[in-house]
């Protein structure tokens, strides 16, 4: 009778644990997926301002070459 109760309680314990591992990697995904979601919002907010330097060092570059 001890032994069941003892793989009972190993048992609760293992499910327990598994739900905490779960739980776990969820709020990692949740975290992961609102980062990238700020990220992507940060690269299109400064999305314009980068191709707007990117002409104009390329505007530059050919001014001196011109030269």
């Amino acid at each position: 009778m001890s032994a069941k109760k003892d793989l009972a309680a190993a048992r609760a314990e293992a499910e327990a644990a598994q739900a905490g591992f779960v739980q776990a990697v969820g709020s990692l995904g949740s975290a992961a997926g609102s980062a990238r979601a700020e990220a992507t919002g940060t690269a299109r907010r400064f999305a314009p301002i980068a191709i707007a330097a990117a002409g104009a060092l390329m505007a530059v570059s050919v001014l001196r070459k011109l030269r």
